[in-house]
């Protein structure tokens, strides 16, 4: 006779099957791009440039 496995068998996690994405969840996916942000959100502001500072421009 086989000995009998002591273990009892694997249950997935989720035994429900997974709904489309953005069925049920209002969250965009990943494959959405985030809108860019506004101008000047993120990035400072450049000091203005002073006459006569500026590297020449060849």
């Amino acid at each position: 006779m086989e000995p009998i496995d002591p273990t009892p068998p694997q249950t997935p996690e989720f035994p429900e099957p997974v709904p489309p994405p953005g069925e049920l969840d209002p969250t965009p996916g990943p494959d959405l791009p985030d809108p860019y942000p506004p101008p000047g959100e993120l990035d400072p502001p450049q000091p203005t440039p002073v006459p006569g500072t500026e590297p020449a421009q060849i």
